[in-house]
């Protein structure tokens, strides 16, 4: 379907229908909605925060992998006691668990990053297409924020459940 554009009646008609568009079932234009100058103001005002956030997310996941790194070189390294043992808390091993963490929070920093660019080019274009792909950034990133926080949460209450079961079998075994 071509509109006509009332600004030029001599212009040659622009299509605004994208591939497989049609009226959905409740009669709905096959014509995409213009995106509002406050919803595009709202976002243009958000996408600093945004970018800071996700740098902020990079630069802190460089430190996690550097400080995982670290750990684990201080841990193979350590020397041993004048008995010949090694310490009881082994710092290697914290370090390996560091590094995952630091690369968990790459994906969502890299999706921050993507959507304040897809605000930038919202801004620029004033698509509902580019709307759409900055919002899916937004979901994406989202999305992942709850997966996340649903795994912490099973994972603390494994966490507890350990320790109480370690500690009556502690209890247990001292008697």
């Amino acid at each position: 379907m071509n509109a006509p554009n009332p600004s030029n009646p001599y212009q040659a008609p622009v299509s605004y229908m994208h591939e497989g568009a049609h009226p959905n079932a409740y009669g709905a234009s096959p014509y995409p909605a213009p995106v509002s100058d406050l919803a595009i103001e709202t976002l243009r005002q958000t996408r600093p925060w945004v970018l800071v956030v996700g740098i902020m997310m990079f630069i802190a996941a460089g430190f996690m992998l550097l400080i995982g790194l670290g750990m684990v070189a201080v841990g193979a390294f350590m020397p041993e006691n004048s008995a010949g043992a090694k310490p009881p808390f082994n710092v290697a091993l914290l370090g390996v668990f560091y590094l995952p963490i630091g690369g968990i929070y790459v994906y969502p920093a890299f999706k921050l990053t993507k959507y304040a660019s897809s605000i930038s080019n919202l801004v620029t274009s004033r698509s509902p297409a580019d709307l759409g792909l900055a919002l899916g950034h937004q979901k994406s990133f989202w999305k992942f924020c709850g997966i996340a926080a649903l795994l912490m949460i099973v994972a603390y209450a494994l966490i507890a459940v350990g320790a109480v079961v370690f500690g009556a079998m502690s209890a247990m075994g001292s008697h």
